[in-house]
């Protein structure tokens, strides 16, 4: 258990780390005083960025489904038969 909390620290703060390297990038590329430079950014998305969309999805939206999966799941195995409270 141990471990995997150390693995799983780490992962996140690499990845707040090359968030913030990312974010420090844009901030020098689009106020530089070179306007080729600061174009760049309206370039068309590339597969690199399409990438960071989707890992950007699913970090979000992972950890607020996963607890209602289960709840569902668990929900559902519950459910009475719709055929067997009506009866016709």
């Amino acid at each position: 258990m141990r471990g995997e909390r150390l693995v799983l620290s780490g992962g996140l703060l690499a990845l707040a780390g090359l968030s913030w390297v990312y974010l420090v990038y844009l901030a020098d590329v689009t106020s530089s005083s070179d306007p080729v430079r600061a174009m760049s950014m309206l370039q068309p998305w590339g597969p690199v960025d399409l990438i960071i969309l989707l890992v950007m999805w699913v970090v979000m939206m992972v950890p607020s489904a996963a607890p209602a999966i289960p709840m569902f799941a668990a929900a559902n195995r519950r459910r009475v038969p719709l055929a067997s409270v009506v009866s016709v």
